[in-house]
């Protein structure tokens, strides 16, 4: 993470920003976070990213609410406690808000085309579904079906041959393969997976035939993209490794983040939340919430020739 933060600081610094950058260890231990917060330089800070640390976090928003300073919370979504009057920043999403981030882009993505949600009644497909129909009633010419879902006839109730947009809010696999003869059946389908789906299948997707699923991912880097080899080759010069997760997730929110500010200054929260940018890991779509900031970007990504690669409109 720090070594991604490092490059973009770099690229920050050729694009003009002047940058004094501080790094902390809190070490996991209060009396270390005390101290740190306690330096008279922390208090002026235009940015805060982290702790990474979810005990630690809460102290930190207090802080950062007292002095006017915007906080990313770096791996995981976090709403600062009430009263803190802390702006969070979250590159990562709760589950909720995926559900309605690949629900607005499978709208965005596939215009005009039939969208049906699968339900098999269990208590996550209902609530992910109810997700799903917030985003609809603001899309009132689109129209959208809930149709049971039975693993013993999963396609009883799918179109056999018109072009149709199959949103799964159930995390279990299985209804892919429970699929596969439906999908073969009618090439006009696409099948929307759940977030979970990527991490679960990530090491078989060249094992199957993937052509008309999407699966929605927040942390993927596409290695066919210019940007991306370029940023590997820069890093395996300077690191004589490959880049972790961790280091284009450092690099994307540092970049992205440090570009607003530079632009914008502290108060760029109104500014970042105007449009979706794509970065080397993520994708940036920040709507406020109230006291923070939530992403609802998201990658969709397909499979083709048996690699992953992240879909273009």
């Amino acid at each position: 993470y720090y070594e991604g933060i490092r490059l973009a600081l770099e690229d920050l610094e050729q694009m003009g920003m002047k940058v004094r950058l501080y790094v902390y260890d809190s070490q996991r231990d209060s009396s270390a976070l005390d101290e740190m917060l306690a330096h008279p330089d922390t208090r002026n800070l235009d940015l805060m990213l982290g702790p990474v640390v979810p005990s630690e976090l809460d102290k930190v928003a207090r802080f950062c609410g007292e002095h006017g300073i915007p906080l990313v919370s770096p791996w995981r979504f976090y709403a600062a406690p009430p009263g803190s009057n802390c702006l969070v920043l979250n590159p990562f999403s709760n589950d909720s808000t995926r559900i309605k981030a690949l629900t607005e882009k499978a709208l965005w993505y596939y215009p005009g085309v039939k969208v049906v949600a699968l339900n098999d009644n269990s208590s996550e497909a209902l609530k992910n579904i109810e997700c799903m129909k917030q985003v609809f009633r603001s899309y009132t010419r689109r129209s959208f079906k809930v149709v049971s879902y039975n693993a013993s006839n999963p396609a009883a109730q799918l179109p056999l041959a018109d072009s149709v947009v199959i949103l799964v809010p159930m995390s279990r696999t299985a209804i892919l393969t429970s699929l596969n003869k439906y999908l073969e059946s009618n090439p006009k389908a696409v099948l929307v997976g759940h977030p979970s789906w990527y991490e679960k299948l990530e090491n078989t997707l060249s094992a199957q035939p993937l052509t008309q699923v999407v699966l929605p991912e927040m942390n993927f880097v596409d290695f066919s993209e210019t940007e991306v080899y370029n940023f590997r080759v820069r890093y395996r010069s300077q690191y004589l490794s490959e880049p972790s997760r961790f280091t284009y997730m450092g690099y994307d929110q540092l970049y992205f983040f440090g570009q607003a500010l530079m632009a914008f200054g502290r108060d760029f929260s109104g500014a970042v939340g105007n449009g979706s940018f794509r970065m080397l890991q993520h994708e940036y779509h920040f709507k406020k919430r109230n006291g923070y900031m939530e992403n609802y970007g998201i990658n969709f990504i397909g499979v083709r020739e048996f690699q992953p690669l992240k879909l273009k409109p």
